[in-house]
């Protein structure tokens, strides 16, 4: 009885990793190239800054998995100023009137919450012009 408890345990943990790992698949470390940085801040460090390229396929292929489907959510990972990536529990969040929504479909608005800190969101959305996110600590 033992040993098969501990083989589900293993097992359990074992399809955990992988879980995880494909939880963060879509951002991807980058090296900063020097003449692309915008100069929108004079704080910015680039120096110190670290920089994520975004898989839109892969984040896209996720939101679509769950969201939508009777307001569930599901948990998708973002960056944070300093580079390291949380946790969010996102749903989508329609702005748009229904009549708006059947003609422009590609435009998708989402709300998450942060599952290390419940007063941290993020509103995010989703069109032909890629990602378009803001924080609210």
């Amino acid at each position: 009885m033992r040993s098969k408890l501990q083989l589900v345990l293993s097992f359990t943990l074992l399809l955990s990793c992988f879980y995880l790992n494909a939880q963060q698949s879509y951002w991807h470390t980058a090296t900063a190239d020097q003449g692309k940085i915008p100069s929108l801040d004079r704080e910015l460090n680039p120096a110190k800054a670290r920089y994520y390229t975004l898989d839109s396929d892969a984040l896209f292929q996720r939101l679509s998995q769950q969201t939508g489907k009777n307001g569930s959510s599901v948990l998708i990972y973002f960056p944070d100023e300093k580079g390291q990536l949380h946790p969010y529990m996102v749903k989508e969040n329609p702005v748009f009137a229904p009549e708006l929504a059947s003609k422009y479909p590609s435009i998708k608005s989402f709300l998450g919450y942060s599952t290390d800190n419940p007063g941290e969101r993020i509103r995010f959305s989703w069109s032909h012009r890629g990602l378009q996110a803001m924080m609210v600590h």
